[in-house]
């Protein structure tokens, strides 16, 4: 290889980096768009422990404790389902080993 050589395909990869690394306008706004959904989605979610410990007789601390982590690792574990079911099995493996390790 030549000096001038290396120089260019320095310049070229110098150009890439810069090409990933300038933020896009469009992904922010998605982002912060889906972030707000996310908190209302939150926000009703919480606002409906209520209802449930009014009708039910549940307590918050119940509910917040036992209840919602079941069907947060049931979402994972019906997605560890689904992936194997389409023969991906190093995803579905992935997913149920993680989600065991995390809780």
């Amino acid at each position: 290889m030549t000096i001038k050589k290396l120089y260019y395909e320095n310049q070229f990869l110098a150009q890439d980096r810069k090409q990933v690394e300038e933020p896009q306008l469009p992904s922010i706004i998605f982002l912060i768009i889906i972030t707000g959904l996310i908190s209302l989605s939150s926000e009703f979610l919480v606002n409906s422990f209520e209802g449930v410990v009014k009708t039910l007789g549940f307590t918050k601390t119940f509910i917040g404790l036992i209840i919602l982590p079941i069907i947060r690792n049931a979402a994972k574990h019906a997605t560890a389902v689904i992936t194997a079911r389409k023969n991906n099995m190093n995803i579905a493996i992935s997913i149920a080993v993680g989600s065991s390790i995390v809780s």
